[in-house]
């Protein structure tokens, strides 16, 4: 199933990817990193949708637009879940929906960390 990326993250390689996207969740560290991964699972009832989150991390980091970015990885993940069991996509669906809801509503500080990073490591060359 295709999903919407920019060109960028299509012709990025995976250690350049991986740079920029850890899947669903923020970048936490230690005893909170098991609290934000069991709060913001990779899963959406059983269906993976980490490439979304990825794709969701990569554009933010290039900065080119938080509305756009978090609406498009709406329009992933519920193509992601379409792609199963129609009895489910119901509880899939509102799941997508509050994935797309805490972006909108906390994701403000995570993209603007992301681009300072970005801007970090141009400075320093490794951009």
């Amino acid at each position: 199933m295709d999903l919407f990326a920019p060109e960028s993250y299509r012709r990025a390689t995976a250690l350049h990817r991986s740079r920029y996207c850890n899947g669903c969740g923020g970048a936490a560290s230690g005893w909170l990193s098991w609290l934000v991964n069991w709060l913001i699972p990779d899963t959406i009832w059983g269906m993976d949708v980490t490439e979304a989150c990825n794709i969701h991390d990569w554009q933010y980091s290039t900065g080119r637009g938080k509305a756009r970015a978090d609406l498009m990885f709406l329009c992933n993940l519920l193509i992601l879940c379409s792609s199963g069991s129609r009895w489910i996509f119901p509880l899939r669906a509102l799941r997508c929906l509050t994935f797309y809801l805490a972006v909108t509503m906390f994701g403000r500080r995570f993209y603007g960390r992301k681009i300072a990073a970005k801007v970090r490591r141009h400075v320093r060359g490794r951009g």
